[in-house]
């Protein structure tokens, strides 16, 4: 899970530096291999995503920002996120909107394989 950490911290460090924090929203896939999926997201206040998660997805915040949620089980809320910060969603189809006034930016590292847990898996 360190190595996790660092190549999140590392990623997400390199690509805030090169965004420029744009008042519009976009989806904008950076890495795709035979392995993973890293996008870079941009929403902007007000503006909703609907994007489904075919595998096990780690998100990695770059700036502060408030949405409000609905996973694909039905539960809902609301949660504010600060640069840095980290969490996973399950396979699903979740739904989030910014609801802040700035504009809310983050990476999603996304298996393109299903996780296996294993004996020797660390999670």
């Amino acid at each position: 899970m360190k190595l996790t950490k660092m190549i999140v911290l590392f990623v997400g460090f390199a690509l805030f530096q090169q965004c420029d924090s744009k008042k519009e929203s976009f989806r904008k896939d950076i890495l795709s291999n035979d392995y993973a999926i890293v996008t870079h997201v941009s929403l902007a206040p007000g503006e909703d995503l609907d994007a489904p998660h075919k595998n096990l997805s780690l998100i990695y915040s770059l700036s502060s920002y408030t949405m409000e949620w609905k996973d694909s089980d039905g539960n809902t809320g609301t949660k504010e996120w600060n640069p840095g910060d980290i969490h996973v969603h399950q396979e699903g189809k979740p739904f989030a909107k910014n609801i802040g006034n700035t504009v809310a930016e983050w990476i999603v590292f996304q298996n393109t394989i299903p996780f296996q847990q294993t004996r020797n898996s660390y999670a």
